[in-house]
């Protein structure tokens, strides 16, 4: 089980490099629609984070077409997608694309928000999940394909849902 931690400032990836997490959650990068209340974080700072902590880095945050290789450029070693896709006219065709072409380009993993169908169908490596969704346990109920499930806790008592179930990683 893969846990991670979220982060959006210096000093809180230095304390996450020291504790037990798998790996640490960076954001928002850019602006984003799908959480108005978190603090911004930069591309500056997953550069930081590289020299900070060896665990790996996942880039979250208002990433979309236009800023994705600058993303991917700071050295992160995956990438958390959402609006990108979910607002998209076409959503598969807009995943592929960013998936398969700049994450296969620079080995990241590409983790789509909430859309467990766009991952699927676009050969994405995950899905993230928040506490409202379909349960880690029914996605590999509902497809044959290899994902990374991950999900959102803020809660102890989600936490321990979360490591019960088929969660490959927690945040």
């Amino acid at each position: 089980l893969l846990i991670g931690t979220s982060n959006a400032l210096k000093e809180e990836i230095e304390i996450s490099a020291k504790d037990k997490s798998t790996y640490i959650a960076i954001g928002s990068i850019f602006p984003t629609t799908t959480k108005t209340n978190t603090r911004p974080a930069s591309l500056q700072l997953l550069r930081d984070a590289k020299m900070i902590s060896s665990k790996p880095l996942v880039a979250i945050g208002g990433i979309n077409q236009q800023n994705i290789e600058s993303v991917i450029e700071t050295g992160v070693d995956s990438v958390c997608i959402a609006t990108a896709i979910t607002l998209a006219k076409d959503p598969e065709k807009t995943t592929k694309s960013l998936s398969n072409k700049l994450c296969n380009e620079y080995e990241a993993d590409s983790i789509i928000n909430d859309r467990v169908d766009i991952a699927c169908v676009s050969g994405a490596d995950g899905v993230h999940l928040g506490q409202n969704d379909i349960s880690p346990n029914d996605v590999q109920k509902i497809t044959e394909t290899q994902l990374l499930i991950g999900t959102s806790n803020a809660l102890k008592e989600e936490i321990e849902i979360s490591a019960k179930d088929k969660s490959t990683y927690i945040a």
